[in-house]
């Protein structure tokens, strides 16, 4: 079965504010997917992600896929993605090709 069929949409507005949001759903296991884990451009670098991070559902489930900016220019390589996600509590999970993070 597909992971959209296994999907039940509860809410795709987790939290925002100026500094950045958290967009995802809550599956049907009771995990949240998170889709959007975005920081304002103007307030990155400055600890933002990891205070965004308090606002994350405890138990959720990622795809640690690279951060690119407009252009297609790397913004954030896979590796330097992971370790942020790491020191927020995720631990890594592989998927399908996709290393994917999650925290319980």
């Amino acid at each position: 079965m597909n992971w959209y069929k296994q999907a039940q949409v509860y809410d795709t507005s987790i939290y925002e504010d100026e500094t950045g949001y958290i967009r995802g759903y809550k599956t049907n296991s009771g995990h949240y997917w998170i889709t959007h884990f975005v920081i304002n451009p103007k307030y990155r670098g400055k600890g933002m992600a990891r205070k965004l991070a308090e606002h994350l559902p405890p138990k959720c489930k990622l795809a640690a896929h690279p951060l690119y900016n407009l252009d297609r220019e790397p913004k954030l390589d896979q590796e330097s993605l992971t370790r942020l996600y790491e020191s927020i509590g995720f631990i890594k999970e592989q998927g399908d090709g996709t290393l994917i993070m999650r925290r319980d």
